[in-house]
């Protein structure tokens, strides 16, 4: 999606790329500042499922972005990642136990996740469903991880709930790429478009 509205495969990819890691960059920031206890890491949980419906919504770049390639890319990407990138200090912190067995256990289960996940979804869940679908299917599979993470209580529930409400928002929506400024052009008249 970053090529359809930033242009140019490569410059793209490493606007993205730059993006995002300011944007997991920042997260990491936010999470100093919260307590490691069960209400930050819902709260956590809950902004990064409902910030994978950013693709939906970010049509519009802010005012005077329209020439700043790493505003745009940030716009696209950072909104997503930036609870992302709290999300594991503040696991790390909530833990008990030795600090290089917990961090190397949850190292490990992200990097698992990064191995199997990413080429599962770009070959499998991206071709069969499109991205709309994919986004649609990451919230609910975010929201079930997170209900099972943090445990039985009623307001566990909550990450489920808000996941499940994003994913019936995610199923509705048009498709991210149509919103691009590639695509979205009024001097054209799109005859097919297919995800």
């Amino acid at each position: 999606i970053g090529v359809l509205w930033l242009g140019g495969m490569q410059p793209a990819l490493a606007l993205v790329l730059a993006a995002a890691l300011a944007a997991l960059a920042g997260g990491a920031c936010l999470a100093a500042l919260l307590p490691a206890d069960r209400r930050s890491l819902t709260s956590v949980l809950v902004l990064g499922c409902l910030t994978t419906l950013w693709p939906f919504l970010a049509a519009r770049f802010p005012p005077g972005a329209e020439r700043a390639d790493f505003l745009r890319a940030l716009w696209l990407v950072g909104p997503m990642l930036f609870p992302f990138g709290a999300l594991l200090p503040l696991l790390y912190r909530s833990l008990a136990g030795e600090s290089g067995r917990c961090l190397g256990d949850l190292l490990l289960f992200e990097a698992l996740g990064a191995l199997l996940g990413l080429p599962l979804l770009h070959t499998v869940l991206v071709p069969w469903v499109g991205l709309r679908g994919s986004l649609a299917a990451l919230v609910l599979l975010g929201s079930a991880g997170a209900t099972l993470l943090l445990g039985t209580r009623r307001a566990t529930l909550v990450p489920l709930l808000v996941g499940s409400a994003a994913f019936v928002c995610a199923t509705l929506a048009q498709p991210p790429a149509l919103s691009a400024p590639s695509l979205s052009n009024p001097a054209f008249r799109r005859i097919f478009f297919a995800e």
